[in-house]
């Protein structure tokens, strides 16, 4: 894949991306990565650039949505984020600094009067807190799941490992070793069954291939497109409800 910057006039910046399995030029939003347009390998960038503007309009509209969602989801006393096993309470605290506690299902944060609970940093600290109570749930829940499914379709894996990185929500090596995000505890039972199948076929097939496809709808009965979509809905970003 190659990935570059697209500029464009009354607008700003565009990533372009040139995929070779890419057959038309599609533009997408992601709440993280931002704007970006997928574009065949064969295709000039002024091609590119000519489908950019021809969308403009609606591409400000996005922009602009884009840009208010960044001023919201802070982390603040009265934010409401719950996983599976935990609750998050911040408080503020006559304590110097910022600390953490997570200890019988609560997610505490304490929070020097004096500071500011939307600065990065602090919402950092927060995020992290978090991020260890999805890893807490993960190797709990995770392992166990991963060798069920892979005793029920025969797959066979090198080990197990539960992060917590934001980019993706598993991978499998060459040799065979997954490595699954703690942020799948935020997703239904059938999604996290889903990635976990997705990272077992790599353990047979290495690409995304029609063959592994094929594999992967049939341990998911038919269904691997509609779970996929499904996964559209959900962002492995860490913010509150409300």
């Amino acid at each position: 894949m190659i990935r570059k910057q697209l500029f464009i006039e009354d607008f700003g910046n565009i990533t372009l991306e040139k995929k070779s399995r890419q057959k038309s030029l599609r533009l997408r939003i992601h709440p993280e990565r931002g704007i970006f347009v997928s574009v065949p390998l064969h295709l000039s960038d002024s091609e590119a650039k000519k489908f950019v503007i021809k969308n403009l309009d609606w591409l400000k509209s996005k922009k602009s949505q884009l840009e208010k969602n960044k001023n919201i989801g802070f982390f603040d006393e009265n934010s409401v984020f719950t996983s599976r096993e935990h609750k998050l309470i911040i408080e503020r605290s006559s304590e110097e600094g910022i600390k953490t506690e997570i200890k019988n299902g609560i997610i505490r944060i304490f929070i020097n009067h004096s500071l500011n609970i939307k600065n990065a940093n602090t919402q950092k600290f927060i995020e992290k807190a978090i991020l260890k109570a999805l890893r807490i749930e993960g190797n709990k829940y995770l392992p166990t799941r991963l060798e069920t499914l892979a005793e029920k379709y025969g797959f066979k894996y090198s080990g197990i490992r539960i992060g917590t990185a934001g980019k993706t929500w598993g991978t499998c090596k060459s040799n065979n070793f997954i490595t699954l995000s703690g942020r799948l505890m935020l997703l239904p039972d059938e999604l996290i069954d889903y990635i976990i199948l997705h990272e077992l076929c790599h353990t047979v097939h290495k690409n995304h291939s029609k063959k592994f496809h094929e594999l992967l709808n049939h341990c998911t009965n038919g269904n691997s497109k509609l779970l996929n979509k499904k996964m559209k809905n959900y962002s492995s970003k860490i913010v509150p409800v409300c």
